[in-house]
């Protein structure tokens, strides 16, 4: 099993490597978590560590709950629900990270040297079931709909050397309705970036509804599949042939490292998470 929270590499010669850059992932890998080592309608404890090759471990100060979700299990993000407006959220309350000391990590988690999840310039899959709080309740006060964006999955954050790659919802106004639509990015340690989701591209998620978001290059082409609990998937794409992208900071899950902005923060309901490369 990896152990991502250990440091085997110290942080300098960790970003040596990424600097370095990857042409494709160096070894086919996937990992699967179900979160059913918590019992539904239970809390989670802190520091529970949720297992897969690579173990997923929630906060010291965790407010997870673990909920039913069909035969298995779903876990709730109570990130900003019942806020009041401009509300700061906790910095690691509502995350998961593969990086176990992610809570006294200067930059909120590394991988340890793990190249498991750098896609580099290969093949990837990133699918989750969310089932999000729904938009009209996030207390923005007074922010506009393009201004908030809760992250759901990444590997690295938009000033990392050697890049990264997340999924996360953009708030989008349908009619006179708020709701949320899925968007993945990927950006390059040279600073270019692909994304698909938004714009033109923009598939909303009905309020209250569970949907099945899957993220994937294939061949180059970068797919957005968004897939309603008993509908059709809906599909978008585009290029992302060269977008290169190898990191040293950890998967962080529900939340953007070290994020105090609602707007950064998912919240709702997550489970069959999924990552593989190559």
């Amino acid at each position: 099993m990896r152990r991502w929270g250990t440091r085997a590499l110290v942080a300098g010669v960790a970003a040596a490597a990424v600097v370095a850059g990857s042409t494709a992932a160096s070894a086919a890998t996937a990992d699967t978590w179900t979160f059913g080592e918590v019992a539904p309608g239970d809390p989670v404890p802190p520091s529970q560590a949720f297992l897969g090759d690579v173990p997923l471990y929630a906060a010291t100060t965790t407010t997870l709950r673990a909920v039913a979700h069909g035969d298995g299990t779903a876990l709730d993000f109570a990130a900003w629900r019942s806020l009041p407006a401009k509300a700061k959220v906790n910095k690691f309350a509502s995350e998961l990270s593969s990086d176990e000391s992610f809570q006294t990590d200067p930059y909120w988690g590394v991988d340890g040297g793990d190249d498991s999840f750098d896609p580099g310039t290969g093949d990837f899959s990133v699918s989750v079931w969310l089932q999000p709080t729904p938009a009209p309740d996030f207390p923005r006060g007074g922010l506009s709909p393009d201004k908030v964006s809760p992250n759901v999955l990444q590997k690295g954050r938009a000033n990392a050397p050697g890049g990264y790659w997340k999924v996360y919802l953009q708030m989008v106004k349908v009619g006179t309705t708020l709701q949320w639509a899925p968007v993945c990015v990927l950006k390059g340690g040279d600073g270019r970036s692909a994304n698909v989701g938004k714009r033109a591209q923009v598939l909303p998620i009905d309020n209250g509804v569970g949907v099945t978001v899957t993220c994937a290059r294939t061949a180059g082409i970068l797919t957005l599949t968004v897939t309603p609990d008993g509908g059709d998937p809906q599909v978008r794409t585009r290029n992302a042939s060269t977008i290169d992208v190898a990191n040293n900071e950890a998967l962080s899950v529900g939340h953007k490292p070290g994020a105090t902005n609602a707007s950064d923060v998912y919240d709702g309901l997550l489970a069959d998470l999924s990552v593989s490369m190559g």
